[in-house]
């Protein structure tokens, strides 16, 4: 039985969020496969290069976002290793000059990205895998990770084309891409 609880835009910071309200009912028995892609160090610490460049986008397709109201999780971790989440508003003209801001290091947030994925390792009996499918194979998040085994399915991990994004117009994976990531899965899956 498969579960799928991501949507479009999440990121680690959403999977802690549910992560939180789904525990109790994993056991030793079940498998929690985490995506990440390399950018998602960004979303999970709501760097303000990121949420630029999300308010560009919305305003080249949408010049009106006055009423847009979106909230994004904002992960921090704070000295004893505890992860806090607050929120962001999404539209740069309500969140009182956040996007002017600069990010956090790159070492920060891959730091965030390897709490949050060592949180729901520790955090629970089922195997845990984070499935790599955007980026570095060379990704310095991998070194911090404790638990959790790396699926790697990134383009250049398959012989044939994955990258079906309607010739450029739309960035998010299709059925070619859905078909080689679900062969990936059953191929790690069945050898466990």
């Amino acid at each position: 039985r498969v579960k799928l609880f991501a949507l479009g835009g999440y990121s680690l910071a959403h999977a802690y969020l549910r992560f939180e309200k789904l525990k109790d009912g994993l056991s030793a028995g079940d498998v929690v496969i985490l995506g990440y892609a390399d950018f998602y160090d960004k979303r999970h610490v709501v760097a303000p290069s990121w949420l630029r460049s999300i308010n560009n986008w919305i305003e080249k397709r949408d010049p009106d976002v006055s009423g847009r109201n979106f909230l994004w999780p904002k992960v921090s971790i704070d000295e004893g290793g505890g992860i806090n989440v607050s929120y962001v508003p999404e539209n740069c003209a309500q969140n009182n000059s956040y996007c002017e801001g600069n990010d956090p290091s790159g070492a920060k947030m891959t730091g965030t990205t390897a709490s949050l994925i060592n949180y729901i390792c520790d955090n629970t009996q089922a195997k845990v895998y984070v499935l790599h499918v955007a980026g570095d194979t060379n990704n310095p998040v991998f070194t911090l990770i404790r638990d959790a085994d790396r699926i790697s399915a990134l383009p250049g991990d398959f012989d044939y084309f994955i990258r079906d994004d309607v010739e450029g117009f739309d960035p998010h994976p299709g059925p070619y891409w859905h078909y080689a990531i679900s062969r990936r899965l059953l191929q790690v899956l069945s050898e466990t």
